[in-house]
């Protein structure tokens, strides 16, 4: 029975080590992946706007750990710990190293889980009821055995991994911004151009991108962009700005309509460009839209459909 426990032990101790080494391989793929989109923004990058994205290793999503961490003190302490003290834990001790320490103090071998918990401003109180014995714990005393005390939570705790964060930076002339902070059309615009530079043989399908992009970022940032890469890869647009339709060179246009009783809509009509002219002429901004086509192909073709809406 000894022997059978103990090689559980080792065979744990292996298991932990295989996925932090995976886990770190993870990373790498992450960073490698993080690199290669670096090199595809370097072309849509500006002088007024560049758009960075790297992994973020001052912060790891440690989610896991907290909570497992939560767990374990809720069921030591009588008063709930503050959530700031249990912060500096999981920020300045890692799962691992609280583990092996408090296992260590509960078996006899060290004191210095005291001396840890200490470095991360935990309280006297708070520091003897965590490292203490309880009724939770299994306790075998057997001086052959790898280890002689058991903890579920302390096992869950040793057990939890850290999730990378990717960062999405944005250069804004010089300032420097998370893309979380920026302003939803500023977000918009940072998503819809990594979004364009994502596999190209997949489709991409986009609803109503002037919700919260404005006129002029779509015409000289996104019509222009989808333009140049269609020919090798289906866009799939839902809008109700003519520009797109008008400038975007679009293959097939369907004109839906709503259809209100059951809340669903039909296709009215589709074709080519020249097909549903007079209902896109209709949209807002439709004649200054297709006044821009025009001067872009130099010709009038489209001039009398224009007069005649």
């Amino acid at each position: 029975m000894v022997t059978q426990t103990n090689e559980f032990w080792l065979i744990r101790k292996q298991l932990l080590e295989d996925l932090e080494k995976e886990n770190k391989e993870l990373t790498e793929e992450r960073r490698d992946c993080c690199r290669e989109i670096g090199d595809k923004l370097r072309s849509v990058n500006s002088n007024e706007q560049r758009i960075i994205i790297k992994i973020d290793s001052e912060n790891e999503d440690n989610y896991q750990y907290q909570q497992r961490l939560r767990n374990y003190a809720d069921s030591k302490l009588e008063k709930r710990i503050r959530d700031d003290q249990l912060s500096k834990i999981f920020q300045q001790i890692s799962n691992s190293d609280l583990t092996r320490e408090i296992t260590k103090h509960l078996e006899g071998e060290s004191n210095n889980a005291t001396e840890l918990l200490e470095s991360a401003g935990c309280t006297r109180r708070t520091i003897l009821k965590l490292i203490e014995r309880d009724s939770n714990m299994m306790t075998v005393e057997n001086p052959n055995l790898t280890r002689n005390v058991f903890s579920e939570h302390l096992l869950l705790i040793e057990e939890a991994i850290d999730e990378d964060i990717v960062a999405i930076l944005v250069n804004i002339l010089g300032n420097e911004q998370n893309a979380e902070e920026l302003s939803d059309g500023q977000k918009c615009s940072v998503m819809m151009t990594l979004a364009m530079l994502s596999k190209e043989n997949v489709p991409l399908i986009v609803d109503q991108p002037e919700d919260d992009l404005d006129h002029e970022f779509i015409s000289k940032n996104i019509i222009p962009k989808i333009v140049e890469s269609k020919k090798t890869r289906q866009y799939i647009l839902s809008t109700h700005n003519p520009n797109i339709s008008a400038l975007g060179d679009s293959e097939t246009i369907f004109k839906l309509e709503y259809k209100g009783e059951d809340d669903s809509c039909f296709i009215e009509s589709s074709g080519g460009f020249e097909d549903l002219l007079e209902d896109l002429l209709r949209m807002e901004g439709g004649e200054s839209a297709f006044r821009l086509r025009m001067e872009r192909y130099g010709f009038n073709r489209f001039s009398k459909g224009i007069r005649k809406i």
